[in-house]
C-alpha cells in the first residue's frame, strides 16, 4: 500500500490505492476541530483510530480516499449538495437521514460532559437535570443524544473553544463538551471551582461512516462498508489500531 499526502491551501488529501481499484474515488470530508479520542490533527495531519479504520475500510473496498479538512457545517452542506462523498464519524438523526446513507455497523462513540458555571443551579426536582430557563452552549451543527426541545435556551457557538470562554465570562450558565473539550479547555477552571463538571450526565451515542445520498452508489457503498466493518472488528488488527493510541 502507497500513501502519497499532499498539502495545499490548508486543504490535505490522502491518496491511497490497495490492488486493483474497484471503485470510484471517495472524497472523504472531516471536522478541522480536534475530536479526541478519536480524531484529531498533528501538525496539520489528520490522525486518530476512528480515520483510520475508516480509510482503512474504503480502500480495502477499492477505493482511493481522498479526505479534505473542513468545518463541520461544511461537511454537511457538501454531503447534501454532493460536493463531497462521504464522512468517517457522524452521528445518525432524522434530518441527516434526509441527505445521508449511514453505514449500520457504528464505528466510534461519542460522548459528551456538562459543565455549569459555579453558583448555577441545575438539578431537577426528580434528581436529575433541569437546565430550564438556563443559557447553554453548544456547538452548531453538532448533533446530540438529547432532544433540545424548551427545556434549555441553547447558544449555538462555532466551536468548544467559544463556550469554554463564553462560560468565564458569565454568557453562558452551561455548556456541552466532549471529554476531550472539557480537559483541554476548562480543567484549570475546573480545579479552581469556577465552573463544575457534572460528568457523564448523557447517554454515549455511536457514530457511523454516512454517505452523501445524492450519489447513485451511495447505499451500495454504505452496505459494504458496514459488512467490511463488522468482518474487520473481529480481526485482531483493528484492536491493534487502538491499541497503538492507548485505547481498548
Amino acid at each position: 500500500m502507497r500513501w502519497i499526502v499532499c498539502v495545499l491551501a490548508g486543504v490535505w488529501s490522502v491518496f491511497a490505492s490497495f490492488g486493483p481499484a474497484r471503485g470510484a474515488n471517495l472524497i472523504v470530508g472531516m471536522d478541522t476541530v480536534d475530536y479526541r479520542p478519536s480524531y484529531w490533527y498533528e501538525n496539520g495531519r489528520l490522525t486518530g483510530p476512528d480515520v483510520d479504520v475508516c480509510t482503512r475500510i474504503l480502500v480495502s473496498l477499492g477505493h482511493a480516499v481522498v479526505v479534505r479538512s473542513m468545518p463541520w457545517a461544511r461537511v454537511m452542506e457538501e454531503l447534501r449538495s454532493g460536493a463531497i462523498d462521504a464522512t468517517c464519524v457522524a452521528a445518525r438523526t432524522g434530518e441527516r437521514e434526509s441527505f445521508l446513507v449511514f453505514a449500520d455497523e457504528p464505528l466510534a462513540t461519542n460522548r459528551f460532559k456538562l459543565v455549569v458555571r459555579a453558583g448555577v443551579r441545575v438539578a431537577g426536582p426528580d434528581g436529575g437535570v433541569d437546565l430550564t430557563p438556563r443559557l447553554v452552549g453548544l456547538v452548531r451543527n453538532w448533533a446530540y443524544p438529547f432532544p433540545i426541545d424548551g427545556r434549555m435556551d441553547p447558544v449555538y457557538l462555532n466551536d468548544e473553544a467559544l463556550i469554554a470562554e463564553n462560560l468565564r465570562m458569565g454568557r453562558l450558565d452551561a455548556g456541552v463538551l466532549t471529554p476531550h473539550g472539557v480537559a483541554s479547555r476548562l480543567s484549570d477552571d475546573v480545579a479552581a471551582g469556577r465552573v463544575r463538571d457534572l460528568g457523564d450526565t448523557f447517554p454515549a451515542s455511536p457514530g457511523f461512516m454516512a454517505f452523501a445520498r445524492s450519489k447513485r452508489d451511495s447505499a451500495a457503498v454504505a452496505r459494504e462498508a458496514a459488512r467490511a466493518l463488522a468482518s474487520f472488528k473481529r480481526d485482531p488488527a483493528y484492536r491493534r489500531i487502538y491499541q497503538r493510541y492507548g485505547l481498548t
